[in-house]
């Protein structure tokens, strides 16, 4: 069946050491299959990161389940050890995990969708009805001084419809691009 299962995925990536997290939102595709979206970034995430992944179904008959997978060792497949990270339903919407020590270059994360009956454990099949979408998502190592790495990197781990707030401020901060004589471009954070 086609149609949109879900209208929005909405990733939450915190450091748990200083308190700063990043948020972005997707509005999916109305593919109803399957949806190759690597071109859409996920926060960049560090080892020990906690995210949350919230789901806003739009199909509203039965129960629609999810779960979600990283493809850690790049196999371009998601049955690796430690590669499924979580399922929920839509009496929960939410997935939650810590970004465990598998730093990568970039990789692909694998959101699947299916009514009445949770994905197949490898993220492939079949669906009557349901979905997959693929993103990609960076994971970089936790540096020992890892609260002066996070403030250091975050203006690199932003982009457009990017929010970031540290808990104490709870002020939204805001992204724009500044070009110097030179030609280089620097992502610059107002609050």
């Amino acid at each position: 069946s086609n149609g949109a299962y879900l209208s929005s995925l909405i990733t939450k990536v915190t450091d748990p050491e200083s308190g700063t997290s990043v948020s972005r939102t997707y509005i999916t595709e109305n593919n109803g299959g399957y949806v190759n979206l690597i071109q859409h970034k996920f926060p960049t995430m560090q080892s020990g990161d906690i995210v949350e992944l919230s789901f806003n179904p739009t199909f509203t008959r039965g129960t629609m389940h999810y779960s979600a997978w990283i493809d850690y060792n790049n196999d371009q497949k998601f049955d690796g050890v430690g590669e499924h990270i979580g399922n929920t339903s839509s009496a929960t919407n939410k997935i939650t995990f810590t970004v465990p020590d598998r730093p990568n270059k970039g990789t692909r994360i694998r959101i699947s969708m299916r009514k009445d009956q949770s994905p197949p454990s490898n993220g492939s099949g079949t669906y009557d009805i349901g979905e997959v979408e693929d993103y990609t998502v960076v994971i970089v190592p936790r540096n020992k001084n890892s609260e002066v790495l996070a403030s250091a990197i975050s203006p690199l781990r932003i982009g457009t419809g990017d929010h970031i707030a540290k808990p104490e401020e709870n002020k939204a901060l805001s992204t724009g691009r500044k070009t110097d004589a030179s030609g280089s471009s620097t992502t610059v954070v107002t609050q």
